[in-house]
């Protein structure tokens, strides 16, 4: 039975944890109602809580209500404990909309009352699981940074700030949460929103957990998570602003990387013997980037290299210290001049330092190179004719060994993209070794199954006829020839149609 009463206003007390919102216009439109009606539209829901009441539903009914000056209202008293009121309170409300953080706030505390799942509370007050995972990404956004409307954003732009690095995901959002600008800064193409559709699908793995699609793409921007970086670029002007400005920023820092990874050889931590530790480069190139030096050219910045470093120490040291450096570069801006006059007053103090200038622009990366072969490269590295440079790349390629024993034969120079592509075609032709006598093991049914199931998606009234009668002649093949359409199916991209490939193939005119 119902428990209505006329209380006083003053008696009730507005819980903690709604998550309804109203607009100034909501509101205005639910106080002149109530100055029409004399009354609440429907009693305001509340339990006892000490000598007063919390209200679980009816909150801008009481507002409103105190606003035009009731002193007492309409109110229906229940029985419920924190967890029941909250779950009432998600149920009854009408007016208004649920931010989402608050909402997702709530059910974490409606979870940690009883202990429950996000599954065994949607199944609790009857909700979707997909509504309570949705309302905590907001919740955990809001608990992040608090200084932004979350609720404005779609749940799909929340998911990539929850999973983006911190600095990233801040950057991003001021730029407008552009999600096919993340596709375009991470990859360097122009995804499509169907190409963006596809790559975010959830998968499950053997464990049975589920995985968004776009976390590898999240994960990628952790490497441009540098302050350094970002405040390189803002001292530069290039700090984005918007979308553009952001795929813009990202293609910079990709230079800068790439730039430092010739110094380096691709080391980030401890474990390097002859390379440059990226942290330590950093403190140079970082002036190179922010427009300090005369001329913003690799070379220059190669050449000043050159001088600074000593590569006879491992791993390599720099002859001037980082604060070294930057009182340099802040004497050269104050003096001014030309790119010579920069690299006169850096051999000057390389001179004060040491007494001595011993290599003038030579070719650091190379030594560095060389002793890092002569201590840890492989017999047929060490004793190749290739250049310096081509002996280094082809020893940390990632390919077969056969194939890179092979090119270490060659004389002279021996360039990154042929190397690749050269043990790329190895790693195919191991990958079709390797299948076709996997394939070769098979049964005819086996191999059967795997040439249909291989096939992509046909228009049954167009190719019907044909694909039915191409199954059916599978089983006139040889062995020889059905294994070869079991490696070769996949490649009908290539071809205009699926149909024209099967004629082709099987001969089905």
């Amino acid at each position: 039975m119902l428990n209505i009463v006329q209380l006083a206003t003053e008696k009730l007390q507005p819980n903690d944890y709604n998550p309804n919102m109203m607009t100034e216009k909501e509101f205005s439109e639910l106080t002149n109602e109530l100055r029409k009606l004399g009354r609440v539209p429907k009693p305001i829901v509340v339990r006892k809580n000490g000598k007063n009441f919390c209200i679980v539903d009816g909150e801008h009914n009481w507002r409103a209500a105190k606003e035009v000056g009731f002193e007492t209202v309409t109110c229906e008293i229940i029985k419920v404990d924190d967890f029941q009121a909250m779950c009432q309170t998600y149920k009854r409300n009408q007016h208004g909309i649920h931010n989402p953080a608050l909402l997702g706030k709530m059910f974490q505390r409606m979870m940690d009352k009883r202990k429950l799942s996000q599954r065994a509370l949607a199944k609790e007050i009857d909700v979707s699981e997909g509504t309570i995972r949705n309302t905590m990404e907001y919740t955990k956004a809001y608990e992040v940074r608090n200084d932004y409307a979350f609720d404005k954003l779609t749940v799909k732009q929340i998911r990539y700030y929850n999973r983006l690095p911190k600095k990233i995901a801040d950057i991003w959002l001021d730029c407008g949460a552009d999600i096919l600008a993340l596709w375009r800064g991470a990859y360097n193409k122009k995804a499509t929103k169907e190409d963006i559709k596809n790559a975010e699908k959830e998968w499950i793995d053997e464990n049975n957990n589920k995985h968004w699609g776009s976390d590898n793409l999240c994960e990628h921007y952790t490497i441009y998570d540098d302050p350094i970086i970002w405040e390189c670029l803002r001292k530069s002007g290039w700090y984005p602003k918007n979308s553009t400005y952001f795929i813009s920023a990202i293609n910079i820092i990709k230079k800068w990387l790439a730039y430092e990874n010739k110094w380096t050889f691709g080391i980030t931590d401890d474990d390097g013997f002859h390379g440059i530790r990226r942290s330590t480069l950093r403190n140079y190139t970082k002036h190179y980037y922010n427009n300090e030096f005369p001329v913003r050219e690799e070379d220059l910045m190669n050449k000043v290299l050159n001088i600074l470093i000593n590569p006879r120490t491992t791993p390599p040291t720099f002859i001037l210290s980082p604060d070294e450096f930057d009182d340099l570069i802040a004497e050269f801006r104050r003096m001014g001049g030309s790119h010579n006059d920069f690299m006169d007053l850096l051999k000057v103090s390389v001179r004060k330092k040491t007494g001595k200038l011993e290599k003038d622009c030579g070719d650091v990366r190379e030594e560095m190179m060389e002793m890092e072969i002569r201590e840890n490269a492989p017999d047929y590295i060490q004793t190749s004719e290739l250049k310096t440079s081509g002996k280094y790349l082809l020893w940390k390629a990632d390919g077969p060994e056969w194939k890179k024993r092979e090119l270490a034969k060659k004389t002279g120079y021996l360039f990154e993209k042929e190397i690749e592509s050269e043990l790329n075609d190895a790693k195919r032709q191991d990958f079709i070794k390797e299948r076709r006598e996997q394939y070769n093991k098979m049964t005819r049914e086996e191999l059967a199954g795997v040439i249909v199931g291989k096939m992509p998606i046909y228009d049954k009234k167009r190719d019907g006829n044909v694909i039915q009668k191409f199954i059916t002649n599978l089983s006139c093949l040889t062995k020889f020839e059905l294994v070869f359409l079991a490696e070769y199916t996949e490649e009908i991209e290539k071809y205009k149609s699926m149909v024209e490939y099967i004629r082709l193939i099987a001969g089905n005119n």
